[in-house]
């Protein structure tokens, strides 16, 4: 049976979050956000955010649109890793 594009999807998402074994934020200037994700081989993958207005500036959303940004980049890093094991299978 094939795979279907959500499975595959749903299983780079899961790959990506198992891969995921620290993470660190950092606040720069008024309204930027950084997040540097550390992977389980030691890789490390940065995702930022801002916010354009001050007045509307909230710390914790900053962080969680800086690791959706981060995530963004290891999702493609997974399905990278996730086709070489499928390339890996069919050719044993």
């Amino acid at each position: 049976m094939a795979t279907t594009s959500r499975e595959t999807m749903t299983d780079i998402q899961k790959m990506a979050e198992k891969a995921v074994v620290g993470a660190e934020y950092l606040r720069t200037g008024a309204v930027t956000t950084i997040c540097r994700l550390t992977l389980d081989n030691g890789f490390e993958v940065i995702g930022t955010s801002a916010c354009a207005n001050l007045d509307d500036f909230d710390a914790q959303v900053g962080r969680d649109c800086a690791r959706e940004t981060a995530m963004e980049s290891v999702y493609t890093l997974m399905a990278f890793r996730f086709k070489e094991s499928g390339y890996a299978r069919v050719g044993e």
